[in-house]
């Protein structure tokens, strides 16, 4: 295991205290890192760290209100920073919201900033439950959005748009080696090999962390929000590696 992990993975067949990897993308180089996680410590308190290798990336910049990536942040009350990106229990809209992104009412934060990967128009960042890791199966397996569906052929958004992508659907996992800006980049391609967009960048750094960047992927969609959530969000997909 790297040491680059400020924790110890679970292998497990299911697990309801996952953390949120949270990661960014520099809106000048475009680029996405994989910056640290939130989680909950024995205690109960929340707690945030950066992961190591963000120090040697130079596209690094510190979030707001966790200027040290060497320090361990911990509150007894979800942060400022994460907290805001939760609808208010007492909006009128927010049964429909959640009922969007294919969850209940009653579900708690860590579960829904998982689900709506805590995205905010105002800014570039981005969260990801941590993976289920499978010791039976032998599988780590990611829930995540699409990234990348915008620009791609109008026929596959086509596709979306009418319905003819639903979930349970397979899609291919393809490396794209020749790709310029990430030689890791993985395409997702759907049965009729249309590029449907790419798994997120900062899942190849976790992977990596884990040293299982180079084994074999397959996924499927878990769930295609409404159209007027944008292309970003718009098709969340489960991609399991095979390790």
């Amino acid at each position: 295991m790297s040491q680059l992990l400020m924790h110890e993975p679970r292998w497990t067949q299911q697990t309801d205290d996952r953390g949120l990897l949270v990661t960014w993308q520099n809106p000048s180089t475009r680029r996405y890192i994989l910056l640290g996680r939130l989680g909950m410590n024995e205690s109960g308190s929340y707690e945030f760290k950066y992961f190591a290798s963000v120090e040697d990336n130079k596209d690094f910049r510190p979030i707001p209100g966790f200027r040290d990536p060497k320090s361990s942040y911990t509150s007894t009350v979800m942060f400022p920073f994460f907290s805001g990106r939760l609808m208010g229990s007492k909006r009128p809209d927010r049964p429909e919201w959640l009922s969007n992104m294919g969850l209940n009412t009653d579900a708690v934060p860590f579960e829904i900033l998982g689900r709506s990967f805590g995205h905010r128009v105002a800014d570039t960042y981005e969260l990801f439950r941590e993976p289920d890791l499978d010791l039976s199966a032998k599988t780590v397996s990611f829930v995540v959005p699409v990234h990348g569906l915008r620009h791609q052929d109008a026929a596959v958004l086509n596709s979306v748009n009418a319905g003819e992508l639903a979930g349970g659907s397979p899609l291919n996992v393809v490396p794209e080696k020749e790709n310029q800006f990430d030689p890791r980049a993985r395409q997702l391609l759907t049965t009729t090999d249309q590029r449907l967009g790419y798994v997120p960048a900062p899942v190849l750094d976790y992977l990596a962390l884990l040293g299982f960047e180079s084994a074999p992927a397959t996924a499927a969609i878990e769930h295609i929000n409404p159209e007027h959530v944008g292309h970003h969000l718009r098709v969340i997909v489960k991609v399991t590696w095979h390790v």
